[in-house]
This record gives structure tokens, sequence and C-alpha cells, in this order.
């Protein structure tokens, strides 16, 4: 990946100075930019995308859902697809369009497409959803780089289904979804449609149930690049495996249906069973290259030119680190970055070894040693990766903050280690999650204490000690309304039967949240919240799920109630009437955001009277304008009453220029509120992306935010 070309040259310049220009009639109007060519792609062709005119394009893609019809443009010496996304002024919740297709993808490891668009800010993520009987599969993605053609691979073990969907081999329709992230519009060009590993040597059989043995090896397979597809154990034919190689069998094979096991023993090439119980396959889903080495020496023997694959793969990845497209670029980043720093000379030293290491690494790989050359490739790296590391200077006085999930901390580590940890790394806060909906990990009197504390003691005590000994602030961390199986049993049934607990659209009950317009449920909420920064000598107090689950919550009885209470009318048609009548639903939407505000307003209001020193944040949704309304968390009323110290937005993308966006939106809306946004380190797909989280650490520093907040310290 490359790094994102300044902002100068994506267009948005030539955007500004145009609209300064506007009124001005004696200054001719800036012409757009041509659209560049896309770069011609190897993957099998499903659509080139490339029609002739807008009347084709439209006899293929219908847009759906109130979405703008497709178009084409010029593209070089080709057409492109063009897709409209007109979100400005209205409430459009994506741009949606959908091509019915008869496509057999079984034999491949997923589709490419390419994507193209001056402009993401607009659009918060994209889907590709594919139509397969009675179902769905859907594939998330945010293409990195703006101004430019970006080839997205969408790999099938990562589909999420939906409905009943009849396999791969069935695909009746494709939808293209962008969704709304902004009120302002954009243009997303689509070209070259395309089947991903369809001439891949090695298939890997998936079970009708995947597990976390099955997850850690396609994960090793793709991280290393190997030409591979999977394929489910319904599907698999005789036909399918023609031509390949090796094929992968994560387990028993006499689990296999018996379609699935007559494929196999007829199958000429290499079968190579992987037992889920060998000790040899421990690290397989981890970050350790042990299992990999074990399947390697396996798959190198069945096929000895998949060496050479991942070889060269590992030889061209140790210099393109950071998002830099080669060594060379990397290199002389660094070196810039560490100029005039003390620094400096160690840096350099590494970025020789790197060198010296990569050399190495292909002198083994010419003399057929592919195994030395993996290693050496990977030592070759990881030496660069050290060099960026250390090239990074720290800015002073900033808020550098950890969520921590486990109300003990890190598994199998004290508080006082955990902190220290911390401390001697340059954090300054802690957010440790102390309680939840029902249930609290220290001693109270407001919610249910949970069993551990009488067998491993108060876990809010011991982390207070420890921040306190090493001089980190401590703002404790509640989940709001979400009780989870964490409170106990008898807690939440008590909930359920006093009414208290959420009922969504279509009647089904959800036990585990409780409403948010109960009155008893919101005083529980300012009580506990209040109890603990009275009780306990904390920095802060941090809200989370301070909000409803989604749209589709709450509608008990005592919402209903309640609400016609509020807008002194009787509704005919409950629910319904929330949607339906455009007046009733905006009171609606207008009086579940006070439900939620009621409740930081007054911890607020109460906590300030009594602990003034107690600082009081929030982790909240991040695009504002749609989350208002989808979860009633009307979090720039909350700052701009004065209500919140600070805000962090869980921007949970590895995408750093869309990180980058939304961190820019977020800052407006907070005003005079600091914004020290989330990032989502422990969610991301490589959750030891160190390169990756460094850029966005800089991102804030860039935007002046003032600091920046990590999940998840585990």
């Amino acid at each position: 990946m490359r790094k994102e070309i300044p902002a100068a040259c994506d267009g948005t310049w030539l955007r500004l100075v145009a609209s300064v220009m506007v009124g001005l009639t004696c200054i001719p109007a800036l012409a757009a930019e041509p659209l560049p060519a896309p770069a011609v792609r190897a993957g099998t062709p499903i659509a080139r995308l490339d029609y002739c005119d807008a009347a084709e394009a439209r006899q293929h893609w219908q847009p759906v859902y109130g979405s703008a019809p497709a178009s084409v443009e010029a593209a070089g010496s080709r057409n492109v697809l063009k897709l409209p996304c007109t979100f400005r002024g209205n409430t459009l919740e994506r741009g949606n369009w959908e091509w019915a297709v008869d496509l057999n993808l079984s034999a491949c490891r997923g589709v490419e497409l390419q994507v193209y668009c001056a402009d993401f800010a607009p659009i918060s993520n994209f889907t590709l959803c594919l139509q397969s009987g009675q179902g769905w599969y859907g594939l998330n993605f945010n293409p990195e780089y703006a101004g430019r053609w970006v080839r997205v691979v969408l790999d099938k073990s990562r589909a999420i289904p939906e409905g009943s969907p009849a396999g791969w081999g069935r695909i009746s329709k494709i939808r293209f979804s962008a969704w709304r992230g902004y009120d302002a519009d954009t243009t997303v060009y689509l070209a070259d449609l395309a089947m991903v590993g369809a001439d891949a040597p090695v298939v890997l059989v998936q079970p009708a149930t995947s597990h976390r043995f099955v997850r850690g090896v396609t994960n090793i397979l793709q991280r290393y690049e190997l030409p591979f597809f999977a394929v489910n154990d319904a599907e698999l034919t005789a036909e399918l495996l023609e031509g390949r190689r090796v094929l992968v069998l994560p387990g028993d094979r006499q689990s296999l249906s018996p379609s699935a096991k007559a494929c196999v023993e007829a199958f000429s090439g290499k079968v190579l069973s992987l037992d889920p119980s060998d000790a040899e396959w421990a690290d397989l889903a981890g970050p350790g290259d042990k299992a990999f080495a074990a399947m390697m020496n396996r798959l190198g023997a069945a096929h000895p030119l998949l060496w050479d694959v991942v070889v060269q793969n590992a030889i061209a990845r140790a210099g393109e680190i950071a998002g830099y497209v080669s060594a060379e670029a990397a290199v002389e980043a660094i070196r810039r970055t560490a100029a005039g720093s003390d620094r400096q000379s160690a840096t350099e030293a590494l970025i020789e070894r790197a060198a010296e290491l990569r050399r190495q690494a292909g002198a083994l790989h010419a003399s057929g040693k592919p195994e030395g050359a993996l290693a050496t490739a990977q030592q070759a790296r990881g030496a660069l990766i050290d060099a960026y590391c250390l090239a990074q200077s720290p800015l002073e006085g900033e808020h550098r903050a950890f969520w921590c999930h486990e109300a003990y901390g890190v598994r199998g580590m004290p508080w006082d280690e955990s902190i220290r940890i911390l401390a001697e790394n340059g954090f300054t806060a802690i957010l440790p999650n102390m309680l939840w909906g029902g249930v609290a990990y220290y001693d109270s009197d407001v919610l249910p204490v949970s069993p551990d504390v009488a067998t491993r003691g108060n876990a809010l005590t011991e982390c207070l000690e420890a921040c306190r000994k090493n001089g980190i602030e401590c703002h404790v961390w509640k989940v709001n309304f979400y009780m989870s199986g964490r409170s106990p049993r008898e807690f939440r049934d008590r909930m359920k039967r006093d009414g208290r607990t959420l009922v969504e659209f279509d009647g089904k009950d959800k036990d585990d949240w409780l409403c948010p317009s109960h009155p008893e449920n919101r005083k529980l909420e300012i009580d506990s919240m209040l109890e603990l920064a009275t009780r306990y000598d904390v920095d802060g107090i941090h809200f989370d799920y301070i909000r409803y689950p989604g749209a589709d919550a709450c509608f008990c009885a005592g919402c209903r109630e309640r609400f016609e209470h509020a807008i002194g009318r009787t509704l005919a048609n409950w629910p319904a009437d929330t949607r339906q009548d455009a007046d009733v639903r905006a009171q609606w939407l207008d009086w579940r955001r006070g439900n939620i505000t009621a409740v930081v307003a007054g911890v607020a209001d109460r906590v300030r009277a009594a602990r003034p020193k107690v600082k009081i944040s929030a982790a909240v949704f991040r695009i504002w304008p749609v989350d208002r309304d989808g979860v009633g968390q009307d979090w720039k009323h909350w700052c701009d009453e004065g209500y919140l110290d600070f805000i962090c937005p869980m921007d949970y993308t590895p995408n750093v220029p869309q990180f980058r966006t939304m961190v820019r939106h977020q800052q407006e809306w907070a005003g005079r509120v600091p914004c020290y946004p989330g990032i989502g380190l422990s969610v991301w797909p490589d959750r030891n992306d160190i390169c990756r989280l460094i850029d966005q650490i800089n991102t804030t520093r860039e935007l002046k935010t003032g600091g920046f907040t990590i999940f998840n310290y585990a």
C-alpha cells in the first residue's frame, strides 16, 4: 500500500479554489481533471464494467432505495461505471445498485474490483453483497486512498452471511452499497470485477460449521499470500478439483460429507490433513510463525513452487512497511523523520541492518534455501519496522490513554505491573471497565457486586493504588444500560419481570439491555456513576453504551405509554407510526435522544456539584449526524452544553485516511471539548500493525487533538 497523496493533489484544492471563485464571472471555471485509466488486472474476469453508454449501464445496474441512476464516464481510453452518491440534504441511508447475474464463485478465493473516488469522506464504508438462494453474503471494505484507482480484494472467508444463502455456486444478484457517512455528495467509479484465485493450485476444504482452527488455517494462508481458494464441504466437486495440486483438510476427513469424502479419495494431487489436536498447530490463530513453518514445510514438499511464491512475497514485504511502496521510499521517510533527533544514529543502524538482511534473504533464496530466506526476510522486515518506530518523536503534554475491558486488567498480570508498563512507555491514563448495567467489580450499594470481588478482591481499589503509585490517571469506564451475561441472573430476571428491559420493533425481547426511557433505569445509571465518583478517588468517569442498541429499540409497553404522554396523543398504529408518520417520527427520535441525554446531564450536574475535579467523558459512535437518530446518541449536544470534559469517538477503522476524515469532523462537532480519538488496534485484522498505529497517532498530532485513546489493553 502506498502513502496517501497530499490533499492538494487529490482534487480538494481545485474544488476549494473553484468555490472561492463562485460569482466571479470574469474568471473561467476550472475544468475537472480527466479520470485516469484503471490498471490492467490479472484476475479471471466477471465483467469489465466498461459499458458503452449510460443506457447500457442502467440495463445492468438498477438503483434501489432512492439511489441515483448509474452512468458511465471515460477513464483513459475506456469507460467505467459511474455511481453518484447523493447524501446532501436528505436522509438516504446508502447509495445502492443491484445487478441480476448467474455466477458460480465456488472455485475462487473471492472477488476483486477497482474503485476510484476523489472524496471518500461522505461514505462511511462499502458493502458488496452477493445473493444466493434465500440469503446473502456480505463483504465490507474501505478503499485506502482517494484520488486514484484502488484494487480491492474481497475474500470469501470474510463474508458475513445473512438469511439462508444457498452456496457460492448459486450467486443470482450483486448489490453494491456505499453507506452514508456525512451530509455531502460524492461519486464512486468501478471497473474490472473479477474472480481471485480461480487458477490457484491449493484448495482449502472448509467444514459446514467453521471454527477457530479452520479460521486459523485460513488466516495463515492469507497472511503469507499463498495462492489458494476455500470451498465449503457441500460444494466440493471433482470438476472443481481438476488441475489442482494440493488439498488442505483442516480436520478429520471422516467428518466430511459422503460426496466430499469421495472427491478427496479420487483427488490425484497431494492431500494435507491438519489435526487440530496436534501441538504444532498451537499458535495457528495467533501471530506466531511456528504453525506456519510446519504448514509450509508440508505444502512445499507437496508443491515446491509454493516456496518461491512465499519467499518472493516475504522479500518484497520486507521493504513495504507503513504503506510505502518500496524499501527505498520507507527508508527515505524514516531518515527524514529521525533527522536531528538523538535517535538518528540508532535508527540508521537499524536501516543498515534491514538492508543487509534483505540481501541475505535474496542470496539464500537464490541458493535454494527457502526456509532460511523466509526467516531472514522476516527479520529484515522487523528491523525496518523497528527503525520506523524509533524514528518517531513524542509530543509533550498530550493525553495518551488505553481502554481496558477487563476489571482485573491484563490477564495473568496484576494491576501494579500493568500500570507500571503503561507509565514506562509514556501513557498518561487508563480507562478500566469496572461496571456494567447490572454489576460492579468493587464494593457498591447501588449495583450488584460481582462474585469475583469476594475471591479476587476489589478491582477498582487495586487499579487506583497502582495508578497513584505510577502517576497514571484513572478514568473508570461504565457500560451503561447493557447488562450482558456478566450481571447476575437474578438481577436480569427481576429487571425483565418489572418491565425494565428492551423490546425490539418486531416485539422480540432483548433481556440483556435496560430500557433507557424507564425512570428507574435512568436513576440507576446516574446513581451508580455518582457513587463511583464520590466513594472512590477517581480522576474521571467514562460513559460507554450511552445509547440505544440500534433503531429497532425500544418499543416496550412503557415506551409507548411514556412517549404518548410526552406528545399528548394516542397512536393508532404502534409502533409503525414512529416510522411511517413523518411528524411522529421526528418527535420519536427527539424523545429517544432526550432519554439518553437525561442520563448524561444528570450525571454531569450531580458529579460536578459533589466532586468538581472529576472529569466526565464518553466513548461515542463516530458519525454524530447519523448516530443521533440511529442510536439516540446526541453527543454534539452534550459537548455544546458542557456535560463532558472530553470525548473518545470509537474510530476503529484501520484505514488511515478514513480515520483522518472522521477526526476532522468530530473535532468540529465537539467544539471546545477535547476530542481524543479512539484507535481500534485490537479489532483490526492485523492486531500487530504497529506502523498503522503510529500513523494514526501521528494523525491525531497533525490535527492537534491533544491526545488519543487505544482499544484495548489486553
